[in-house]
């Protein structure tokens, strides 16, 4: 039984909790029980909740701690029939105001051996949930706002179906939205959410192909001089036409001040907005590339296998000094603009002499762009996190702070896939592969295989190839050894075939 009661510090008084049936084929409707098994945008009759009050919510509610907290919306509890099939439920909301950020929390009775659920959030705004352990066999279910947002809130809640969520044999833990919600065109200014391990556009389902375009940012620049500005909208249309749907970028540039540097990126996301195509933004770079904010040059030294690399000084403190201000810089500017994917804390980074302070610096700097940016995503860009325990690496991705994981992976070596897929599944995030590429060989059969391999396969949610390169000549923002281009390779049609083919199919 769902038991259901607002909690906002603005809700009108005599409203009071609201029991909807669970559709278990017993005390199910004819109406939502016909609903079951359906997608994210199926309608069944609503259980209207208007504005309430924060009274008891009776009998139902769990012996644990489910706390009010800031900004708190609504709150509620349902025992499921059994702990290895859980409802699935849609949440359907509507507000007066805008949203600043709306998240809903799921904690399970059952931990991380519970499979992940389906919960979908519609909506026009952005959506978030995590998932977590408690005691007392319920589900505590919350949904809140950013503190500072306004609190006008009406809307409804609908119970989408029953049973198992649609894996599909495929997906191998990873919850699918169903086909009937994908959808490869969305209106301009669409932006994208996380609904459990899926990405969203608007209400329809988002799995991508995507390129690495590092340096497009900076043509024109010091960085990239024999990289023309006036290029810039070329590459785009490359990438538009091999059926891209996001592109990778590095942010940042020591070459100016970070106002300056900011205001390059304008170009990129008004250009990809205009192609129907999003941006994942990587807000620094683990490697002394230049493409790191002015003034962290001090910040590299040497690992002990012989890489120069960001110091556990930067994570321990060091970030505040430059980093962060670039990062209120550039993300304040562009923080409601709806071609920004994702804010990436920065290229392969990790902390291996000191974990505590590299959690601790995901927690501050995503918070910070949770308050600048509330509708965008964000990720911290690890090539993996198996240079953490087991046990770490699921507590980092499960921070409300982090949308989704990554994985870099070249010549389909495949050393961390299936690890990262593990961690995934586990804390009901979406996973993709940012960087992908072949050195040698029949390189189009061997990305085609790995496409079908990580994305038909096994589920996970976009495949992005590294250094890609459109024009004739040798613009600066290649890669000779693995790249995607008509100046050190033979194979661009090749390639391109293979990526438009997927493009068109994983969508």
């Amino acid at each position: 039984m769902w038991t259901f009661c607002a909690l906002a510090a603005s809700c009108a008084e005599g409203n009071g909790v609201y029991d909807v049936p669970r559709p278990d084929g017993r005390d199910a409707t004819p109406d939502v029980a016909e609903a079951a098994d359906v997608g994210l945008d199926a309608f069944v009759p609503d259980a209207v909740i208007d504005e309430g009050t924060s009274e008891d919510p009776g009998p139902d509610a769990p012996p644990l701690d489910c706390a009010e907290v800031p900004g708190s919306i609504a709150r509620g509890w349902f025992e499921p029939a059994m702990p290895t099939a859980p409802e699935r439920m849609v949440f359907h909301l509507e507000a007066a105001e805008p949203w600043a950020n709306l998240e809903v929390t799921i904690q399970d009775a059952w931990g991380a051996s519970l499979t992940p659920h389906w919960i979908g959030v519609d909506g026009g705004y952005h959506w978030r949930w995590s998932v977590e352990p408690t005691a007392a066999g319920l589900w505590c279910v919350t949904v809140r706002t950013d503190p500072s947002s306004s609190l006008r809130w009406r809307g409804t809640v609908r119970i989408a179906g029953g049973g198992m969520p649609d894996a599909g044999p495929d997906d191998a833990g990873f919850e699918d939205a169903g086909p009937d919600d994908a959808a490869p065109d969305v209106p301009p200014g669409t932006f994208v959410s996380v609904a459990g391990t899926e990405f969203m556009a608007g209400s329809s389902r988002l799995r991508f192909i995507g390129v690495n375009l590092r340096g497009l940012p900076h043509f024109g620049t010091p960085q990239l001089p024999y990289a023309p500005a006036s290029t810039i909208e070329s590459e785009l249309d490359a990438a538009q036409g091999m059926g891209v749907r996001v592109i990778r970028v590095f942010g940042a540039a020591n070459d100016a001040d970070r106002a300056t540097v900011a205001a390059r990126l304008g170009r990129v996301l008004d250009g990809a907005a205009a192609r129907g195509m999003w941006v994942i933004v990587a807000l620094t770079d683990f490697y002394p590339t230049g493409l790191f904010p002015r003034g962290d040059e001090g910040m590299f030294g040497s690992s002990p296998d012989g890489y120069t690399i960001l110091t556990a000084d930067f994570f321990r403190s060091g970030f505040r000094t430059n980093y962060l201000p670039w990062v209120r810089e550039v993300v304040g500017r562009y923080g409601s603009h709806p071609a920004v994917f994702a804010w990436e804390l920065g290229n392969e980074i990790k902390c291996d002499g000191d974990h505590a302070a590299f959690f601790a610096f995901v927690d501050e700097v995503g918070g910070v762009i949770r308050s600048l940016a509330p509708r965008h995503l964000v990720t911290i860009g690890m090539i993996t996190s198996r240079w953490l325990s087991d046990g770490e690496a699921r507590d980092l991705m499960r921070r409300p702070v982090v949308d989704f994981a990554t994985v870099h992976d070249y010549n389909a070596a495949h050393v961390f896939t299936d690890f990262e897929r593990s961690v995934a599944a586990d804390v009901g995030k979406p996973l993709i592969v940012e960087e992908a590429g072949f050195e040698s060989g029949d390189r189009a059969a061997a990305t085609d295989a790995d496409i079908r391999y990580n994305v038909d396969a096994l589920g996970l949610r976009g495949y992005m190839q590294w250094g890609f390169m459109s024009g004739p000549a040798d613009n600066g923002n290649g890669d000779r050894q693995f790249g995607m281009d008509r100046v050190f390779h033979s194979d661009w049609d090749a390639l391109h075939a293979v990526y438009r083919a997927a493009a068109d199919r994983i969508r």
